[in-house]
């Protein structure tokens, strides 16, 4: 788990720029983006497998995924993907 980079980001060792941020999930700007303006949404708690999401933190990552979407209608594209990082 120390080596996975979305948990450096989480805990803020990785710098990124972050487009929201609530109490159990963060987006933020994808530095590979393959395209302009891709978020990456991912959970702040560290889960075993996508199984283990209980349906609280998949309805709070949907709902920054939502938001997300909203700000990226504003700038014109579309591009946004959900994460729990497993296995890091």
């Amino acid at each position: 788990m120390s080596g996975c980079v979305f948990r450096g980001i989480v805990a803020e060792r990785i710098d990124s720029t972050k487009v929201i941020e609530g109490d159990s999930t963060l987006a933020f700007m994808d530095i590979g983006q393959v395209n302009p303006g891709q978020v990456l949404v991912v959970v702040k708690p560290h889960v075993e497998s996508i199984y283990s999401v209980d349906d609280a933190l998949a309805g709070a990552a949907f709902q920054t995924a939502a938001s997300t979407h909203a700000i990226a209608r504003l700038a014109d594209t579309f591009m946004y993907r959900l994460f729990s990082p497993i296995a890091c």
